[in-house]
């Protein structure tokens, strides 16, 4: 089975073989990979037995109401001088759309710009799109002093909410909004 996996990686046999490659401990797929010892285990066994999902606070619902969000740091860029480009962004490509702009302290490092109210999933996203390769902010992203993500009314809340949830949300931005365009 591990060298099925080894071997066919990326195909559904592979699948298959990690399926029931799950139902063995370390200690026996250690004795098939013939190894005596393994120095890091975990490394090795990593593609041999998939890695359970993680249960995100997070749920991905395309058709409600979006903001999108971004995270600042402060002592890196003023916030008055971020909401200020902002402002001078969305009356140059979003006049028409009565976007509203409001900020408050997220950490001690950041504040939190939210630029509401979307209709959904895709109106956010063009938002994001636009803005991303907008000049005001393309260095400021890029360094990582502003990072955007468009994300639904029930996320916005739950990342608001639970402080220790919110390093998930990059990965659960990228795994439902920018791999699903």
């Amino acid at each position: 089975l591990t060298k099925i996996v080894t071997n066919y990686g990326k195909q559904p046999v592979a699948d298959l073989a990690r399926f029931y490659l799950s139902n063995f401990t370390p200690e026996q797929i250690q004795k098939s990979l013939g190894v005596e010892k393994l120095e890091n285990k975990e490394e090795i066994l990593q593609d041999v037995i998939p890695t359970p999902k993680k249960e995100s606070v997070f749920e991905f619902n395309a058709n409600d109401q979006h903001y999108v969000v971004l995270l600042v740091k402060t002592a890196e860029m003023p916030l008055q001088t971020a909401k200020q480009e902002l402002s001078v962004f969305n009356n140059s490509y979003f006049s028409l759309k009565k976007l509203t702009v409001s900020s408050f302290l997220i950490d001690n490092k950041r504040q939190m710009i939210t630029v509401s109210k979307f209709d959904n999933k895709d109106d956010a996203m063009d938002y994001y799109h636009i803005l991303m390769k907008n000049e005001a902010f393309e260095a400021e992203i890029e360094s990582g002093i502003i990072e955007v993500y468009a994300m639904s009314a029930n996320n916005y809340t739950s990342f608001y909410n639970k402080r220790e949830s919110r390093k998930d949300y990059p990965e659960f931005f990228k795994d439902n909004y920018l791999n699903k365009q």
